[in-house]
C-alpha cells in the first residue's frame, strides 16, 4: 500500500489510500466517500461539489463539429486515442447535441481515433454540434506492470479496508522499557486480505 489517511475516534470510518496497488491494479485514490472541491458563491462562502464516479474507468472528451452537406467526421486527439480501448466488447459511446434544424443524424465508424457522423434520410445540412465521448481506458504498462483497467466494472475489492488498533511499545534510547510511559493503543490503518465465509 502507498500512503493511508484516515480519522479514527469519531465512529466513522473515514479511509483513503493514495498511491497503493491492489489485486494487481494501481489506484491514484481508493477509500470511501466521494471525491470533491471547494467553490464559492456569490456571498464569498464555500460550496462543496462532487465529482462524477462510474462503475468503470474511464475517459471522457467533449468538442465542436459541423455537418457539411449532411456529413462530419470527427479525429480524436491522439493522445486520448493512445489510452483508450476501443472493441466489439469495448464500445465507445458518443452522444450528438444539434445546434441546428436537420433531420437528425446517426453515429457509424466508432473507432479509436475517430467517428462519422450522417445527417438521417440522406439530408444534407449544414449545422454545427456539440459531442461527448466516452471511453473505457485502456491497459496500462509501468515498470513492466500492468494494469487491467478495461474491465474494472463494480471490480471487487476483495480485502477489507479497516484501522486496526495496534499497541506501541516505548523504549528509551538505552533500548529498555520506559517504565514511567504506559503503552498507547493508537491506530494503524491496515489492508487485510478478506476471509472466505465457505
Amino acid at each position: 500500500m502507498g500512503g493511508l489517511f484516515y480519522v479514527s475516534g469519531t465512529g466513522v470510518n473515514a479511509v483513503a489510500t493514495v498511491g497503493s496497488v491492489v489485486d494487481n491494479v494501481v489506484y491514484k485514490i481508493l477509500g470511501f466517500g466521494t471525491v470533491n472541491t471547494l467553490v464559492q458563491d456569490n456571498e464569498g462562502k464555500e460550496r462543496i461539489m462532487a465529482a462524477p464516479e462510474a462503475p468503470e474507468a474511464l475517459f471522457q472528451d467533449y468538442g465542436i463539429g459541423k455537418l457539411i452537406d449532411g456529413y462530419a467526421k470527427i479525429d480524436i486527439d491522439p493522445v486520448l486515442t493512445k489510452n483508450i480501448r476501443v472493441d466489439e466488447t469495448h464500445p465507445m459511446k458518443v452522444f450528438i447535441q444539434l445546434e441546428g434544424d436537420c433531420k437528425g443524424v446517426y453515429v457509424f465508424n466508432k473507432t479509436a481515433s475517430s467517428f462519422e457522423v450522417k445527417e438521417l434520410q440522406s439530408g444534407n445540412s449544414n449545422v454545427s454540434f456539440s459531442y461527448q465521448i466516452v471511453a473505457f481506458r485502456a491497459d496500462e504498462e509501468r515498470g513492466g506492470h500492468i494494469s487491467k483497467y478495461s474491465d474494472m466494472r463494480f471490480k471487487p475489492l476483495n480485502r477489507e479496508l479497516k484501522i486496526v488498533e495496534k499497541e506501541m511499545n516505548f523504549e528509551s534510547q538505552a533500548g529498555k522499557n520506559m517504565k514511567t510511559v504506559e503503552p498507547e493503543i493508537i491506530p494503524s490503518p491496515e489492508v487485510r486480505e478478506m476471509k472466505s465465509s465457505q
